[in-house]
Order: C-alpha cells, then sequence, then structure tokens
C-alpha cells in the first residue's frame, strides 16, 4: 500500500518565487517524494482557508507541517488550529510528523517546549547545521543526510528556545541551538 503524505501549507513564498519553483508544499513534495505511488495532499491552511479536520488527517501515515512568515507561538485562531492539529497527530502515535521551520517551531510550542523570538534577531542566508549523526540511526530522512554538516537557506527572525519534554536536539547551529529536534521516531 503506498504511503500517504499530508502537507500542511501554513504560508507560501513570494509571487516570483512560486512562478520559479512552486509554493512550500510542492516543493516538500519534490524534495522528499521518493516512490512514484505515494500519495501527497496539500492543505492551504494559511489563515484558515482550507483546515482540515482532525479525522481528515486519520489515513495518512505522515503529517507534514511547513514553514511561514508568521510566527509559530502567535495567538491567531488557524495558527492555535494547526498546532492543534499537529498535537492531534502526535498524540496518536500512528502517524509520523515533520515540522519543517515555522512547524517545527509550532510543534515544539505546542507539545511543551517554547518558540519566540531569537535573542540573535534575523537569520538570513546559507548556513550550516551541525548533525549528530548518532541520534539520526533510525529517523527516516535523517538518516539519509550525507554528512555531519548541512548547508541550509534559512530566513527566520524566531526559534525553538526550549525543547519539549522527551525531545533530543539533533541539530544546531552558531545562532540556533535548538535547530532540528526529535521526539522518538515520529517527530522530527
Amino acid at each position: 500500500m503506498p504511503q500517504r503524505y499530508a502537507i500542511l501549507v501554513c504560508g507560501w513564498p513570494p509571487a516570483p518565487v512560486v512562478e520559479q519553483i512552486g509554493g512550500y508544499g510542492s516543493h516538500i513534495e519534490r524534495c522528499l517524494r521518493m516512490h512514484d505511488d505515494e500519495e501527497w495532499v496539500h492543505f492551504d491552511c494559511e489563515d484558515g482557508r482550507d483546515l482540515p479536520r482532525g479525522e481528515d488527517l486519520d489515513g495518512f501515515d505522515v503529517v507534514i507541517v511547513s514553514g511561514s512568515k508568521h510566527d509559530a507561538h502567535s495567538p491567531a485562531r488557524w495558527v492555535k488550529d494547526v498546532g492543534a492539529l499537529a498535537k492531534r497527530a502526535v498524540d496518536g502515535k500512528a502517524q509520523r510528523v515533520l515540522g519543517i521551520c515555522f512547524g517545527a517551531q509550532l510543534l515544539a510550542h505546542v507539545l511543551g517546549g517554547e518558540s519566540g523570538p531569537a535573542a540573535v534577531g534575523w537569520e538570513l542566508g546559507t548556513r550550516t547545521v551541525s548533525l549528530d549523526r548518532s541520534k539520526c540511526v533510525d529517523l527516516p530522512y535523517a538518516s539519509r543526510a550525507s554528512s555531519d554538516d548541512l548547508v541550509v537557506m534559512q530566513c527566520h527572525r524566531d526559534q525553538i528556545l526550549t525543547l519539549p519534554p522527551g525531545a533530543e536536539r539533533l541539530g544546531a547551529s552558531p545562532r540556533c541551538e535548538n535547530e532540528i529536534f526529535a521526539i522518538g521516531a515520529n517527530v522530527l
């Protein structure tokens, strides 16, 4: 049976970027797709536009929360709703949940950690994240990294300030202590 992936798209890049490479959902799918028979469904959740109900996500193997220009610790209703969906997926323990940038910050926030503005301010450009490969052996995707250092494009003001209970730090950089974290084999 093919794997099913749900992407909770929490924002869109600027129009010229969308014209060249598409939105966050299509870019995430291109980067992570491994087999032609996988099913990928994108929900445009920004501002609550296409917010699924919790049971709408039950049949998916993986739930991915994308990046966004918004704050993961925002009191906006749609941010809280996406956080509740992500937490529901984690609590169900049947799905793997991946948070990317805003998505990772939101996961940390709803699972008992803290996200907020970075003391060092904005981080823009290509940065090196040091990966603790000894902690990535049994994790899908993270174990596929080919080096201890990942070079990533970053554009964020916020970061994960405190990891949630039970989380392990997998990656850090000089400007951000909690770049990548995991909880068991289901949350990355």
